[in-house]
C-alpha cells in the first residue's frame, strides 16, 4: 500500500507530464539581457518571452547556453529545436516569425550633463575619450577608426563595468555599446538618469527566435509564436517582461 507521501509524489509527476506534453530545447551563447544564465531568475528577456509563449500550451522550454556556432550547427541538424538570439543572415536556412524580437542597436553614451552627441559623422568623434571592448565589432567603419585613432580599450569578463566606471570618474567620456546591454546594466546599477545615450552608430539589426529547417515540429512552433506574441503585447505581458531587463517596448 502506498504512503500518502509516494501518493504525492505520483499526483506530481502526473500533474508534470500533463502539464508539459512536450519539450522545446532552445540553444544560443550567452548574450544578456537578450539571454542569459540558464539557472538564474532572470534567464533573459528572450527566454522569459518564450516560455510565456510556450508553456501555457503545454510545452516546456529547455534552455542552455553553449557557443553560438555549434548552436546554430546542432539546431540545423535537428539536435536541438531553436535558437534566440538570431540574425536572418545568422541562418539564413531557418524558419522566423512574423516579428522579431528586438534590434540590435550599438549607441554611444555619456554622462547627463554631458552635451555632446554623435551626428553620424566620424569627425564628431574628433577629441573624445571613447571607451571600447577588446574583440568587439562596432562595424566596419567604426572598427577602422578605432584602429587609427586612440580609445581606451578594455577587456574582460566585466569589460563594461570598467568602462562605466571609468565614465563615472571622468577617464573617458564617452562608451559606445549594445543599446539593450547598456539599458539592461544602467537599470541594474540605478544609472540610467546619470547615464545617457548619445546617438545611434546604424541602424539596427534586427533578432529572432528561430527554428531549425529539418525538424518537423518547426512551423508548429513559429505558428505558435506569430499568434500568441500579439496576445502578450496586448495584454501587456510582454512590456512587463522587457521592463524587468530595463528595456523599452519596440
Amino acid at each position: 500500500m502506498l504512503t500518502k507521501l509516494q501518493q504525492i509524489i505520483i499526483a506530481l509527476s502526473m500533474a508534470i507530464n500533463v502539464s508539459y506534453a512536450e519539450t522545446l530545447t532552445i540553444r544560443a551563447d550567452y548574450w544578456y539581457p537578450m539571454n542569459g544564465e540558464s539557472s538564474s531568475a532572470h534567464p533573459g528577456y528572450m527566454i522569459e518571452l518564450a516560455r510565456a509563449i510556450f508553456e501555457p500550451k503545454g510545452v516546456k522550454v529547455d534552455y542552455d547556453t553553449m557557443p553560438w556556432i555549434r548552436a546554430i550547427q546542432q539546431t540545423r541538424e535537428g539536435e536541438f529545436d531553436c535558437v534566440v538570439g538570431a540574425y536572418k543572415n545568422d541562418a539564413p536556412d531557418f524558419l522566423f516569425p512574423n516579428e522579431h524580437w528586438g534590434k540590435d542597436q550599438t549607441t554611444f553614451y555619456v554622462m547627463k550633463q554631458d552635451a555632446w552627441r554623435y551626428d553620424q559623422a566620424l569627425t564628431s568623434l574628433k577629441n573624445r575619450q571613447i571607451g571600447t571592448i577588446s574583440g568587439y565589432s562596432y562595424g566596419k567603419t567604426l572598427d577602422q577608426y578605432f584602429a587609427e585613432n586612440k580609445v581606451q580599450e578594455v577587456s574582460g569578463d566585466h569589460a563594461l563595468d570598467t568602462n562605466i566606471k571609468k565614465l563615472l570618474s571622468g577617464r573617458i567620456d564617452t562608451i559606445i555599446e549594445s543599446e539593450y546591454v547598456m539599458q539592461s546594466q544602467l537599470s541594474l546599477l540605478q544609472l540610467s538618469e546619470v547615464i545617457i545615450a548619445a546617438g545611434q552608430t546604424q541602424q539596427g539589426f534586427p533578432m529572432y527566435f528561430a527554428c531549425g529547417p529539418n525538424n518537423p515540429k518547426s512551423a508548429r512552433w513559429i505558428e505558435l509564436v506569430n499568434e500568441t506574441l500579439p496576445k502578450l503585447k496586448a495584454s501587456g505581458k510582454f512590456e512587463a517582461i522587457l521592463h524587468r531587463y530595463g528595456i523599452s517596448s519596440w
